[in-house]
């Protein structure tokens, strides 16, 4: 494990423990090092770890936090992901959260589901973007999940349950329905952006 170096990029292993950490838990891969995690590192996660319950301590600054998995993982413990970065779910398997995180990036789910916990939220992300074909479920929220005034709800994939807008609804993102399975609430600080190729080639909203 380096003592010091540039920000790298990590794959996530699990080698001796559950526990995402700082500058502690060597549970990362670096080219062929094992390593530990350091603020401004790109983490990603996928199928060749089976340590799948990830465990976060502590505040956790990531350049970007990559989801790759056809297997179920979950990010529970007491710590939380801020910074920058872009939160990234890919792959067939469902991401579960269970708590809220400071990161300022997007929340970008173009594979696979992303499941709220009852207090998972991101207040500071900048949007969601919900791919066709993947799925965000914030259905077991304790409240409607709530884009912000300066966030924005966009894609051609499914919200599973309630939703309100206070910022801006972009079904599509170019061309596309987004589906929301339970209620959708527009305040009237909401912009809903709608884009029309032909009469009958629109963006569309599905409750």
């Amino acid at each position: 494990v380096l003592t010091t170096r540039p920000a790298a990029n990590l794959l996530w292993t699990g080698a001796t423990s559950a526990v995402w950490d700082a500058i502690a838990s060597a549970n990362w891969q670096s080219a062929a090092s094992a390593d530990v995690f350091r603020s401004g590192d790109a983490v990603r996660f996928d199928d060749s770890s089976n340590v799948a319950e990830v465990f976060l301590s502590g505040a956790l600054s990531p350049s970007s936090v990559t989801v790759a998995t056809d297997q179920a993982f979950s990010f529970g413990g007491d710590g939380s992901i801020g910074g920058a970065g872009d939160l990234i779910k890919s792959g067939t398997g469902v991401l579960s959260l269970a708590r809220q995180h400071g990161l300022s990036g997007a929340v970008q789910v173009l594979g696979g589901t992303m499941q709220l916990g009852l207090e998972a939220a991101f207040p500071a992300a900048s949007g969601f973007l919900v791919a066709a074909g993947a799925n965000l479920d914030v259905a077991g929220l304790n409240q409607s999940f709530t884009i912000g005034a300066l966030q924005s709800l966009t894609g051609a994939g499914t919200v599973v349950g309630d939703v309100v807008v206070n910022g801006q609804l972009q079904p599509g993102n170019a061309l596309g329905t987004l589906a929301v399975t339970g209620q959708l609430s527009l305040s009237s600080s909401s912009l809903v952006t709608m884009q029309v190729g032909t009469v009958s080639d629109l963006s569309l909203i599905h409750i």
